[in-house]
């Protein structure tokens, strides 16, 4: 889509989901079993933005984005044990 808009195209964008965000969202998905923590459920896809021009191309810095890298890389809570940084 911001390929589109930069070259000079209007572009309608819908949203699915109630939360916008699409890969970039961060919710309170299992409140249930894991009350409070918040996980992006796509988080597998975000190192992908660093293997191809797109950042430099679209000037993301320009527009604010600063790239958080993951500490962990992996959480998985189970109920019932206690939570341990690896």
């Amino acid at each position: 889509m911001a390929y589109l808009l930069k070259a000079g195209y209007r572009v309608l964008l819908l949203e699915k989901n109630a939360i916008a965000g699409g890969a970039s969202t961060t919710e309170e998905a299992m409140p249930q079993q894991a009350p409070g923590f918040k996980f992006n459920l796509c988080a597998i896809d975000h190192i992908f933005i660093h293997l191809g021009p797109v950042v430099e191309e679209l000037e993301l810095a320009k527009y604010g984005l600063k790239y958080l890298f993951c500490d962990p890389v992996l959480f998985c809570p189970h109920p019932g044990l206690p939570v341990q940084k690896i």
